[in-house]
């Protein structure tokens, strides 16, 4: 993906290089949630499981490296 964006010209955010140790196995700490852990999100009233998606950890890991690489790609 890193080479496809470079290709284009585009500025790749390298979320897995922040977040690839943050996996489902680490507790409280982790950015992905467990396969039965309720999300925040509901769908006819139920709070479905996260099935391994970003959970809150994970998407404020996301967001961070994500605005330092806008930060980085616009004051350089």
């Amino acid at each position: 993906m890193e080479r496809e964006a470079q290709a284009a010209g585009a500025t790749f955010a390298d979320i897995y290089h922040q977040t690839g140790t943050h996996t489902a196995r680490d507790g409280y700490q982790r950015g992905i949630g467990a396969m039965l852990e309720p999300s925040e999100a509901t769908a006819l009233g139920l709070r479905p499981p996260w099935f391994v998606h970003p959970n809150r950890t994970g998407r404020d890991l996301h967001v961070l490296v994500v605005a330092e690489t806008i930060k980085d790609a616009t004051t350089t």
